[in-house]
C-alpha cells in the first residue's frame, strides 16, 4: 500500500477524527475513528477535509495497530509513525489527535515500545496479512 496522499478532518464532537489515506491504485484506506476500511470512492469536495501538510513523500505503509480504541499506530517504510490518540478536551470531550512520530523525535523509542506491547491488535503487517480491514464498495466518508 503506497500512499500518494494524507487528508483529515477533526470535526469538535466525541471520536471526530476522520483520515483518508490516498492509494497509489486510486483507492482509498480510511481511518473514521474506530477502524479501518477500504474505499473505492471517497468524497473530499467538502471543504472540512484538509491536506496534512507533513506528507511530502510516497511511502508504503508497513503496519496498522491497534491498542483497544484508544490510540492507533500507523508505520510507514521511511520509520515514520502517524500515532492516533485520544486526549480529553476542556469541555470533556473525548478528543482523537493525530500527529507523525518521526525515528529521530524524542519520543520515537516509547512510541515503538508501546506499539509492540503484548496487548497491541495487528490491522495490518506488510510480512503478514490485512487481519482486521474493512472492505466496502462505494462512498463512506459521510457522517
Amino acid at each position: 500500500m503506497i500512499v500518494k496522499d494524507i487528508l483529515y478532518r477533526n470535526e469538535d464532537i466525541d471520536y471526530g477524527l476522520n483520515v483518508i489515506f490516498k492509494l497509489d491504485d486510486n483507492t482509498f484506506l480510511l481511518f473514521d475513528s474506530i477502524g479501518f476500511s477500504f474505499v473505492e470512492k471517497a468524497n473530499l469536495l467538502d471543504n472540512k477535509w484538509k491536506h496534512c501538510s507533513y506528507w511530502k513523500n510516497k511511502s508504503q505503509i508497513n503496519g496498522i495497530y491497534e491498542d483497544e480504541l484508544t490510540a492507533y499506530f500507523v508505520v510507514f517504510s521511511n520509520g515514520d509513525i502517524l500515532y492516533i490518540y485520544q486526549s480529553i478536551s476542556g469541555d470533556e470531550k473525548i478528543r482523537q489527535e493525530m500527529r507523525f512520530v518521526l525515528p529521530n523525535d524524542s519520543d520515537y523509542n516509547d512510541i515503538i515500545s508501546y506499539m509492540n506491547e503484548d496487548w497491541i491488535d495487528v490491522w495490518y503487517s506488510k510480512t503478514g496479512s490485512i487481519n482486521r480491514i474493512i472492505f466496502r464498495s462505494g462512498d463512506k466518508t459521510h457522517k
